[in-house]
């Protein structure tokens, strides 16, 4: 009789180191791939906003739970001026809706983005996108330069949790840049335009509010021989909440 209490009780003890156990981890991930990611993104934000330095690592990963609500870039709805000499940046107060298309040229209507440590590879890239919900293509900002152009190209693109499958081979580009953070300094993407490739190399990154987004500013205006030819890779930080935003910038490579 002794004996079966005794297994019993040592079955009974097991179940709950298995339950503390189980529990305690499910805290560990939750701060170390929620809470303290954002933590660390509003920390950087309040030292020095925004954010501007070469990436070094792959510290900009940063994790987060899934949001399925619905999002839109609201803050690119705005009526943006090109930065100059003579004139700070504008942003008039319109109501915010989706883009007006503007084409320029003969334009085709997509250009393709490969990012080989993503392994994206020929994602589509709508052309002067008029939607500030790119869930089927990646958005191309109306008005901001094209590939053949000396000026920034500015592209946009959703982002989700961490440990999300990506589907844009699919046609679901809901998290296509969900990996972004992970572009290291120097790594290589190319772009397919007209039917030439060009081939850029990162740069910089930046971590700014949504309201502080100027999609055809210029990366480099604070640079003698500014008018380079570069690509702002653009999505919400950390992946999966809409706090804040990440720029990743690449120069093309001559």
């Amino acid at each position: 009789m002794a004996s079966r209490v005794s297994r019993f009780f040592n079955l009974a003890l097991l179940k709950i180191s298995i339950s503390v156990l189980l529990i305690l981890s499910g805290l560990f991930l939750l701060g170390n791939r929620v809470l303290v990611p954002i933590i660390k993104v509003q920390a950087e934000v309040k030292a020095s906003a925004p954010v501007k330095t070469p990436i070094a690592s792959s510290d900009a990963l940063i994790l987060s739970a899934s949001d399925e609500k619905p999002f839109k870039f609201d803050e690119l709805g705005g009526n943006f001026i090109k930065d100059s000499d003579n004139a700070e940046n504008e942003l008039e107060d319109l109501p915010v809706s989706d883009l007006k298309p503007v084409r320029k040229r003969n334009l085709p209507e997509y250009f393709y983005l490969t990012i080989p440590k993503l392994e994206i590879s020929g994602a589509l890239v709508e052309i002067n996108s008029g939607s500030l919900d790119p869930a089927e293509t990646l958005g191309h900002y109306n008005g901001s330069c094209l590939p053949d152009e000396a000026c920034g190209v500015f592209i946009y693109g959703h982002s989700t949790y961490s440990d999300y499958e990506n589907k844009y081979e699919d046609g679901d580009y809901r998290g296509i840049f969900s990996r972004l953070g992970e572009l290291e300094y120097g790594d290589e993407f190319y772009i397919s335009y007209n039917g030439s490739e060009y081939r850029y190399l990162v740069d910089t990154t930046k971590i700014e509010k949504p309201e502080e987004i100027n999609p055809l500013e210029n990366p480099y205006a604070d640079k003698i021989g500014s008018h380079e030819s570069s690509v702002v890779l653009f999505t919400c930080t950390p992946p999966g909440t809409t706090k804040y935003r990440l720029s990743v910038i690449g120069k093309l490579v001559k």
